[in-house]
This record gives structure tokens, sequence and C-alpha cells, in this order.
């Protein structure tokens, strides 16, 4: 059986600065990307009929594309990218509170839900097929003043606009959380019988030390104290 790490219930937080460390946490994400690895791919090849219904294709879908989007956030921040990673976890949140929901619920329930709002889904898209972009894009990204002033840095007089002036935080930040929401999911999809979790796991030593020293780093903070001190 795969390991389900009780993944930083209690950490430490960071203190009132610009989280350090970044490159630590990216390489101790990676290691525990890496010992999953195994666990995804056998989740993502099935033998599936229509009868089976719509929640192992859902449930399989998620470990897949939360996988996929921490995997992309690691080498982001590994090339200096961190900043462009953030909007990847957005999806993984809403992702693990309807898991939590529908694994919640009688499984005949949970497979019409999943139905129906997928049918819903389908039509929103088609009647926004000719209309404003922002529908294709909205799950992604928001408008957010306080999202753009971060990158505002400078005093009254003169300023810099950089991305680079956040970018640890924001590599650090979709890192610990990319990691939390993965692992969460992957505790509650595992629960059930659509995911495959029989096997060796060499790697189950290896992600568990990797995930503590994560939890060791500290939460990331939502906001930081160089925000707080925004001019009013």
């Amino acid at each position: 059986m795969y390991p389900h790490p009780a993944f930083l219930v209690e950490t430490k937080r960071y203190p009132d600065t610009i989280v350090p460390n970044v490159n630590d946490l990216q390489k101790d994400v990676q290691q525990v990307l890496d010992g999953m690895r195994h666990l995804v791919e056998a989740a993502s090849d099935l033998k599936w009929h229509l009868s089976d219904g719509c929640l192992p294709l859902v449930y399989r879908s998620i470990l897949r594309r939360q996988f996929e989007s921490l995997d992309v956030i690691a080498n982001l921040v590994a090339s200096g990218s961190g900043c462009a990673a953030p909007p990847l976890i957005r999806s993984s949140c809403e992702e693990l509170i309807w898991v939590r929901y529908l694994t919640g619920i009688a499984r005949a329930d949970a497979e019409q839900l999943a139905v129906c709002v997928a049918r819903d889904e389908l039509l929103a898209s088609l009647k926004a097929q000719d209309g404003y972009a922002g529908h294709a894009t909205s799950r992604f990204v928001h408008f957010s003043v306080a999202e753009l002033l971060r990158r505002v840095w400078g005093r009254e007089g003169d300023v810099s606009i950089r991305s680079t002036r956040f970018r640890d935080y924001w590599g650090s930040f979709a890192l610990y959380w990319g990691l939390r929401l993965f692992l969460g999911s992957t505790i509650e999809l595992c629960k059930q019988p659509d995911i495959p979790t029989d096997g060796e796991m060499d790697e189950a030593e290896m992600i568990l030390a990797a995930v503590k020293r994560v939890g060791e780093y500290g939460q990331v903070p939502i906001i930081t104290a160089e925000e707080l001190a925004w001019p009013t």
C-alpha cells in the first residue's frame, strides 16, 4: 500500500519576511513527485466501460492533473520563474473540496452529480463559444489589484515594478500549497476503489522524509508583512 502521510497539520510559520529556502523546498517537492510518479502512472491507464460510470475517470484525472501541475510548478521554480506558478494551484484547491464532498456521499449520488456538473459546464461553454475569451480563462486567473501591487516596490517618489520582487515567495507559495493540496487529494482518492494502491513502493521512506522537511520549512503565508506596509 502507498503511504498516507499526515501532512503539515501543525507546522511552524515563516517570519515576517519574504520566504527563504525556496531552492531547498523545490528539491524536496521534486523528491516527493519522483517517488509518487509510479502511483500516478499506474492510475493513468485503465480498462473502462460506460457501465463503470464517470467517477473513476474523474478521480484519476484529478490525481493526474494535480501531479502534472505540481511538476510544472517545481520546474518553474527551478528555472527561476516561480512568479508564474501560483495560478496553477487554484484548480487543485477546488478539486480537493470536490473530492472530499463526492467521496463523502453515496456513490450513486456522486456519480449523478459529476455527470450533471459536466453537462452543465459543456452547455455553459457552448453558450460562451462566441463570447468573451475570459470565460475560457476565468478558472485560472482573476483580476486582483492586491496581487498586481505585489510587483510594486519602493517609496513615494520612486518605485520599481518587477515580478522578481516576489519571485521566491510566489515559488514557495505554489510549491508548499501545491504539494499540500496534491497530497490531500491523493489521500482521499486512495481510499476509493478507483485508484490502484497495491504494489511495492521502495520510495515510501524517501517521500515521507521529504514531506517532513517541507513541513519543517513552515506554512507559507498568504499575505506578507511587506504588503501590509503599503501606504494609506
